[in-house]
């Protein structure tokens, strides 16, 4: 069902029919205003049936007044911000959001599964968001006398009575939250990932491995910031959720992007995330790095032959991003990396562009002599910040299986079953 309201802007006044598909979420919603190019943005509550709304304001006007329009949903892309003939002329030009996606899909079932992960991970957001900060807090205090109850909400089987049942609770949490809007069978990969390290033959050099760690990385301030970009990402959800649905789907190369767009984030907010995402992978690449050299070569200080890196002391004298150049594609724990070091360049020296009404963004990464150009729309680069939060979270269950052998390599047992699964989240 289609809701449509006419807006007005607050500062060249220009008309704006805006047509919101109502499903079962909230639509957050930003665009630029076609005229004067103000950024306008709000978000659509549909229990409420109200509309929130800066820059601009909503006016009784005939339809037909409206000189430009826009769709507007949470699941789906739509149609850019176009020049408003008349409402036949929508109709005839293309099917609704709704349709235009579910299209794409082969089997309706398919779309159907998905669509409930999205509701499961929504569903979590309510439920724990507010906690997820204030308990990690807690934990990295060292109050864990003040974690047990808040955590028995979620699962009798949590017993908090030292720092590894509590970083198993903690973990387990998220990574079942998590888990609806990863790829499929993540938490398998993840399963496999952690017999890898506690069961594997290798154990005593990955003690070694964190032993060195121990000497190179602060483990509560990287925690810190692992649980800050979950907390943004979580946040902003409904914001990507549906280049997340294309992305499960394997359907983002059958989109049109010269004509449909991403209309409820703008890129400024998701240059900030991207960027400091960015800069947390290249602050964890070190575990998959030393983990490889464990699984590949059995020393945890043996590189790649022919690799650039030989050790991990040219390893921590290198740039972040040159030691990316450590991670190889075929080895055992380099999985899910898809970074753009071009764009983050670009980024960090402000040296952009982009088009509002067509959501192109031109990247120009200057070294030297040399300038890289590189083209990509709104969708993209959406679709970048969520490829960094699959790495981070993959990253991050390799950074809890060393935490996790530390703890018992200095004496901790824990108190509740790492391994069950019905938490109520």
């Amino acid at each position: 069902m289609i809701k449509s309201t006419i807006v007005k802007c607050n500062f060249c006044n220009e008309k704006i029919l805006l047509r919101f598909q109502i499903g079962y979420f909230n639509i957050p919603f930003d665009f630029s205003c076609p005229n004067c190019d103000i950024s306008i943005y709000g978000i659509k509550k549909i229990n409420e049936n109200n509309l929130i709304i800066s820059n601009a304001k909503e006016i009784s006007e005939e339809i037909n007044n409206a000189k430009f329009y826009g769709n507007f949903s949470t699941e789906f892309l739509n149609k850019k911000v176009s020049r408003f003939n008349c409402l036949e002329d929508i109709i005839n030009n293309g099917a609704s959001p709704f349709m235009n996606t579910t299209m794409m899909f082969e089997d309706y079932e398919k779309y159907q599964n998905i669509m409930g992960k999205m509701g499961n991970f929504l569903h979590f957001k309510e439920k724990f968001l507010k906690k997820i900060k204030p308990l990690h807090e807690l934990f990295f205090n060292k109050r864990l006398d003040l974690m047990a109850n808040p955590l028995l909400e979620f699962s009798e089987n949590y017993i908090i009575k030292n720092c590894l049942d509590a970083e198993i609770a903690l973990h387990q949490l998220i990574t079942m939250g998590m888990n609806h809007i990863m790829p499929s069978n993540t938490l398998k990969d993840y399963t496999d990932i952690a017999n890898k390290l506690m069961l594997g033959k290798e154990i005593n050099e990955i003690i070694n491995f964190i032993e060195f760690l121990e000497t190179k990385i602060n483990t509560k301030e990287l925690s810190e910031k692992i649980i800050e970009i979950y907390d943004r990402w979580i946040n902003d959800f409904e914001k990507y959720m549906a280049v997340i649905i294309l992305s499960i789907a394997n359907k983002t190369d059958q989109i049109d992007k010269e004509k449909y767009g991403i209309s409820t984030i703008n890129f400024k907010d998701m240059r900030t995330f991207y960027t400091d995402s960015y800069e947390l992978i290249l602050e964890m690449i070190t575990l998959p790095v030393g983990l490889n050299n464990i699984i590949e070569r059995r020393n945890y200080d043996c590189f790649p032959n022919g690799s650039k890196i030989n050790n991990f002391k040219t390893f921590f004298d290198c740039t972040k991003y040159q030691r990316i150049e450590a991670l190889k594609a075929d080895e055992e724990f380099s999985k899910y990396l898809n970074i753009n070091n071009n764009v983050r360049n670009s980024i960090a020296h402000f040296d952009y562009k982009i088009n509002n009404e067509t959501q192109l963004i031109t990247f120009y990464d200057k070294y030297k002599s040399s300038e890289k150009i590189i083209e990509m729309y709104l969708f993209d680069f959406a679709l970048l910040c969520y490829e960094n939060i699959k790495f981070i979270v993959y990253l991050n269950e390799l950074f809890y299986n060393i935490k996790k052998i530390s703890y018992i390599k200095n004496g901790l047992r824990p108190n509740i079953n790492p391994n069950f699964k019905e938490i109520n989240i």
